[in-house]
This record gives structure tokens, C-alpha cells and sequence, in this order.
């Protein structure tokens, strides 16, 4: 796959990693993801580190920095 066709799905590899792909858009992924072995290792990574999130509790994880306005 082109690096430009892989970059085009990051963003619905990170949502579907987190439950939240809608259906249609995960069928256009899946299809990327027959093809292309650097993005299904990608995505088994994402995966991977959601599946850890519920183990963080919210309450004690500080705050992010704050981001200029001007970025």
C-alpha cells in the first residue's frame, strides 16, 4: 500500500481500536486492512493500548498541559 492510501486511514484506526468506527467506515478499513500488513500490525498495536485504558482511573491522572490559543 502507498503511504498516502495508509495515512488516510490512521484516524479510523484509532476510533475502530476504541469501539467507535461507524459500521460503514469500518468496512472501507477492514478492506485497507486485507491488503496491507503494516496497518493490521498498527491497528493489533492500537488495540492493544485501548484495551488498557479501563484501567485508568480518570480521578487521578493529572490534567494535560494547556495549549496556547495560538496553535
Amino acid at each position: 500500500m502507498s503511504t498516502t492510501e495508509c495515512a488516510r486511514w490512521h484516524g479510523a484506526m484509532a476510533m475502530d481500536a476504541l469501539g467507535t468506527l461507524p459500521a460503514l467506515e469500518r468496512a472501507g478499513l477492514l478492506a485497507h486492512l486485507d491488503g496491507c500488513p503494516a496497518c493490521r500490525e498498527e491497528v493489533r498495536e492500537l488495540a492493544s493500548t485501548a484495551s488498557f485504558l479501563s484501567f485508568v482511573e480518570p480521578a487521578i491522572v493529572d490534567q494535560a498541559a494547556s495549549v496556547s490559543p495560538a496553535l
